[in-house]
């Protein structure tokens, strides 16, 4: 079974991997390093923001559609 790695994880490697800090990412991306912070740890984040950090990482951002699950129940 492939597992998925979530994106903010992803992102988080990318930096790592290219010895950035968060502050270069930030100021690469147009946002706060706060900002950066937030989203490594998994916080949500407008898509926007997400987009630039990770165009400053050289990563493209691919968005996949999938139905919902069905068979629970929503009471």
């Amino acid at each position: 079974m492939k597992q998925t790695i979530p994106p903010h994880l992803r992102i988080l490697a990318a930096r790592e991997a290219q010895g950035l800090s968060q502050y270069a990412v930030a100021k690469a991306a147009g946002v706060h390093h706060r900002t950066v912070k937030t989203v490594e740890a998994g916080h949500d984040c407008h898509l926007s923001v997400f987009t630039s950090i990770a165009g400053a990482l050289g990563l493209q951002l691919t968005l996949t559609a999938k139905p919902k699950a069905t068979g629970g129940s929503n009471v």
